[in-house]
């Protein structure tokens, strides 16, 4: 039902973009990747600062359950997205000068540029499997999307795009 999940929240919140409640690892032990994520723009020393944060980062499903609801968000990771066709050919596509990081926030931060609502719905849930070890094929992928040249470039192309400042000072706060 995960899928239906996101496409009535959709329907009903007209939002943009729709992100599950993700979890991680084994799904048996109901350990959260993110419900949704948020992002803060701050000024210091008269400079853009950004930060993100994973909602319920790493907290175990049923202890914070109570406290999780359908609500607004900043982002939602790629792991598992519905994104408007519309809304995004209205954005032209994802940059494709984003290589390995914030691709998903950048497409966040469009999306809200525009005016679009952004949700994440926990009725869907979906798991982000961090266990399974790659296989040898999966090696020349990983090696690729994940080195440090494509890491700095999407990193300090992201910052530069969005005028953040581009000295390091900006975190992540999961």
């Amino acid at each position: 039902g995960w899928l239906h999940a996101l496409v009535n929240c959709a329907e009903e919140t007209e939002a943009a973009i729709v992100a599950p409640l993700y979890l991680e690892g084994n799904p048996s032990q109901q350990r959260i990747h993110m419900c949704g994520g948020q992002v803060k723009v701050t000024e210091r020393n008269g400079e853009k600062q950004f930060a993100e944060k994973h909602n319920f980062a790493k907290a175990h499903l049923p202890q914070v359950k109570p406290k999780i609801k359908r609500e607004e968000c900043d982002f939602g990771e790629f792991h598992c997205l519905l994104v408007r066709a519309a809304n995004l050919r209205q954005l032209g596509g994802l940059d494709e000068n984003l290589y390995s990081h914030h691709e998903h926030i950048d497409l966040g931060m469009a999306i809200k540029q525009l005016g679009g609502k952004i949700y994440v719905e926990p009725q869907s849930l979906v798991t982000y499997d961090t266990d399974t070890e790659l296989k040898v094929s999966d090696v020349p992928f990983y090696q690729l999307r994940w080195n440090d040249n494509w890491s700095d470039h999407s990193t300090q192309y992201f910052l530069n795009k969005w005028n953040f400042c581009t000295d390091g000072h900006f975190y992540t706060n999961t």
